[in-house]
């Protein structure tokens, strides 16, 4: 029996840690979803969706990039220099995120109905819970770090603020708890990590140099928001029908791609260390497609039994719906394989860029136009339509540069 040495039960620590907290993080949410269906309805569940997703979306664009960028960085970079990587990092986002708050609260504003305040509230708070330096802690394999400054003080906030919806029967309590968990765990942070030179990355000079760094990493993040974290505000805008229920089952589908992130990490690690080794991508493939396959069906079986449980039958959400989201968690698993593991390994980040930009473009005239005829299930099909498209454009590059690397010899493909 193969010895287990210290290094190999550090490494087995750290990635359970990763998955305790991808856990937390991705059950958070149960505790206070159902709080505020129970006690503001239908009306209050769809504002904070609402602000939830442009806040969704403006974390994207606060985060830059770093998730793609800054592991390598970190892990590749001094002791001494760590703590300035993720001093320059917070310094940019912090310009970013003062430069999107006002438009992002103003188109809340607009699309809020009972509850506009709390809305507007819930954008900002997600956009702070969303730019989270996980980044960090997996360039450091700090688990624990993971587990202290991100997932307890999501599932505290969450805890805390659900409860005083119900005391005060109003929403804002919920989000004001969730941003105030994230800028005292920022602060702790930055004090336990040693950050250093804080003050002079916050120059414009610095500022605009990390901007300059970063923008080709997230101009692919940027575009796949459309149709990853906008369709409840695209829906909401349009008029259409059906907005809470779209919602619902989109939230419910979001914990299941929270909880099996851990996974898509594992793999991207794993095949990248293979230097485009076509075994692993292969086995990757296979193991995110059978995720997606079962994420599925959980999807199916499960949705009837969770609308009862969270929202309490306030919002109901039909077969068709539930099917077309089950299709949308299957298909965005084999984009997961394709875009975040096997081609960035490959060395294709450009094929990454295009799909996302075509999904976009995809996203929205479907959702709009399927939104308003057929309600929540129109919506979900143009969701399901973009991220069809984004996969064809993805496997097509995937075909070309396997091919490729076979033509290239055995030192591509058959990497132990």
């Amino acid at each position: 029996m193969p010895e287990v040495t210290p290094g190999r039960r550090s490494e087995l620590r750290t990635t359970l840690l990763f998955f305790a907290a991808a856990a937390l993080v991705a059950l958070s949410p149960l505790l206070y979803l159902s709080l505020v269906a129970r006690t503001l309805g239908a009306a209050g569940f769809s504002d904070l969706a609402i602000g939830q997703s442009v806040g969704a979306a403006a974390a994207v664009v606060v985060g830059l990039g770093w998730a793609f960028t800054g592991p390598v960085a970190v892990a590749g970079a001094s002791a001494a220099e760590r703590p300035r990587i993720l001093a320059r990092a917070l310094a940019t986002q912090v310009w970013v995120a003062a430069a999107l708050t006002v438009p992002a609260v103003a188109l809340v504003w607009a699309l809020a109905g009972t509850y506009p305040v709390g809305a507007a509230l819930g954008a900002v708070a997600t956009m702070l819970i969303g730019v989270t330096p996980i980044w960090y802690f997996i360039g450091l394999g700090r688990g624990t770090w993971n587990v202290v400054f991100d997932a307890l003080p999501k599932v505290a906030s969450a805890l805390v603020g659900g409860v005083l919806v119900v005391v005060t029967e109003q929403l804002w309590p919920l989000p004001l708890c969730q941003a105030a968990a994230s800028a005292v765990s920022y602060v702790l942070l930055v004090r336990r990590a040693g950050v250093t030179g804080l003050r002079a990355a916050l120059a414009p000079r610095e500022v605009r140099a990390v901007l300059r760094d970063q923008t080709s990493f997230s101009v692919a993040q940027v575009a796949s928001t459309v149709y990853l974290n906008l369709p409840v505000t695209i829906l909401a805008a349009t008029g259409a029908a059906g907005v809470a229920t779209f919602a619902a089952a989109d939230r419910v589908m979001r914990l299941a791609v929270a909880g099996s992130l851990p996974v898509t990490q594992s793999f991207q690690s794993w095949v990248a260390r293979g230097a485009g080794d076509l075994r692993r991508i292969r086995t990757s493939l296979v193991a995110h497609t059978a995720l997606g396959l079962a994420g599925g069906v959980v999807l199916v079986s499960a949705l009837p039994w969770l609308q009862s449980l969270l929202f309490d039958d306030r919002v109901r959400i039909g077969t068709p719906v539930v099917l077309l989201f089950a299709g949308v968690f299957l298909v965005g698993m084999l984009t997961r394989a394709i875009g975040v593991v096997a081609l960035p390994a490959l060395g294709d980040r450009s094929a990454v860029r295009v799909s996302a930009c075509v999904g976009a473009l995809v996203a929205v005239p479907a959702m709009v136009v399927l939104g308003r005829e057929h309600g929540a299930a129109g919506g979900a099909a143009g969701v399901l339509l973009a991220e069809v498209t984004v996969l064809a454009v993805q496997a097509v590059a995937l075909l070309r540069r396997t091919a490729a690397a076979r033509r290239s010899g055995p030192a591509v493909s058959q990497v132990p």
